[in-house]
């Protein structure tokens, strides 16, 4: 864990930023354009806080042009991603619906399940090996967000029961 006033001296240096802050007027925009220009070169990011913690379009910037190798996000910006959005088309980005529980007998595992599965088809549907079994998703769905113009919704494919 790094304190805000730390994160400059940090960033350079770390090979992932998990970034896992509530939103509050001293973390709104916390990793902005200039921060994300901080970052090293080929670091991947995770963003499982709040979406108005990251300026979207700086990621996706650096998602593009190789700034940054990956990233991970299940917070918006605003909530729901809107068809405009730049994350619809960064490369290299997963999108996954925001859902965290304190359940870890039944909510979590299933969650788990349908993340793991999301990502067994995204593999599969870029060529990538996977375990066998099991239908693929549609081209151009990630985590269970497909683009809106692929007529994505938030949700994953598979509720949970």
């Amino acid at each position: 864990m790094v304190s805000v006033d730390a994160l400059d001296s940090v960033l350079p240096q770390a090979d992932f930023v998990v970034l896992a802050t509530p939103l509050t007027k001293d973390t709104h925009r916390l990793l902005d354009a200039r921060r994300i220009g901080l970052m090293k070169r080929g670091a991947g990011f995770f963003n499982i806080g709040r979406g108005g913690s990251v300026d979207h379009d700086a990621l996706a910037k650096a998602l593009r042009s190789g700034a940054l190798s990956g990233a991970l996000v299940d917070v918006f910006d605003p909530e729901p991603l809107p068809a405009n959005s730049p994350l619809w088309h960064a490369d290299n980005l997963l999108l996954t619906p925001h859902v965290t529980s304190d359940d870890p007998d039944e909510y979590l595992p299933k969650t788990f399940d349908l993340v793991f599965e999301n990502v067994r088809r995204q593999r599969a549907s870029q060529g990538a090996p996977v375990p066998e079994g099991g239908a693929l998703a549609p081209r151009g769905e990630l985590g269970g967000i497909a683009p809106p113009e692929a007529g994505g919704a938030s949700a994953p494919p598979a509720a949970l029961p």
